[in-house]
């Protein structure tokens, strides 16, 4: 993923966490950000996401399935 956004000129932040939707949520309030990109791996990822989209409005999830 590092090489990806490196080649798409994208920030890519990588944040480490118990409360993962509180972290997202402040940084992208504190950015503007506009767009994430998650990886997608079950109805854990799936509940995650419904949280982060509730919280924060205007942003565009994107979704990925690594190996």
């Amino acid at each position: 993923m590092l090489i990806i956004s490196k080649n798409l000129n994208a920030i890519m932040l990588v944040y480490f966490s118990d409360n993962p939707v509180g972290i997202l949520n402040d940084c992208i309030l504190r950015n503007n950000i506009k767009h994430i990109v998650l990886e997608s791996s079950g109805v854990k990822a799936m509940n995650f996401q419904e949280q982060l989209y509730v919280k924060s409005g205007e942003i565009e999830i994107h979704n990925c399935k690594c190996k």
